[in-house]
């Protein structure tokens, strides 16, 4: 659907009348109308096919840290097994991976339930980088 959004017509069609429903779907289709600069839903998910590391794979050689969680509203925690195949060059690569069932607050996109925790594991991290 992403790569290819047909028809367009029943996407767009769909995606006025669902939000109204939704007031998560409204704001991530306003959000991605707002990142993108496109104001029909079928364009927006067109735009973010070409959101990939795909060219930058193996290319990526300093050392990495990735957060993820498995209730990441925005990028599928099934993705992180891309994201490490992208970072296999690199220097060091630290996952800290996430559950909702352990871990609720770091689950979540950008770890946004407990910034303080998220950004005390990424100071640390680049004090240990040096």
């Amino acid at each position: 659907v992403i790569g290819n959004p047909r028809p367009a017509w029943l996407i767009d069609a769909a995606l006025r009348v669902a939000p109204r429903f939704s007031a998560d779907l409204a704001w991530k289709l306003q959000q991605a109308s707002h990142l993108t600069g496109l104001s029909r839903p079928s364009e927006v998910l067109r735009a973010f096919g070409d959101y990939t590391m795909e060219p930058l794979e193996g290319r990526i050689t300093q050392p990495c840290l990735v957060l993820a969680g498995d209730a990441d509203q925005y990028v599928p925690f099934e993705r992180l097994g891309d994201v490490r195949r992208a970072l296999a060059n690199a220097a060091e690569l630290d996952v800290r991976a996430f559950r909702d069932a352990q871990d609720p607050d770091m689950a979540q996109h950008c770890q946004i339930g407990d910034l303080d925790r998220a950004f005390a594991i990424m100071g640390e991290w680049l004090i240990l980088c040096k």
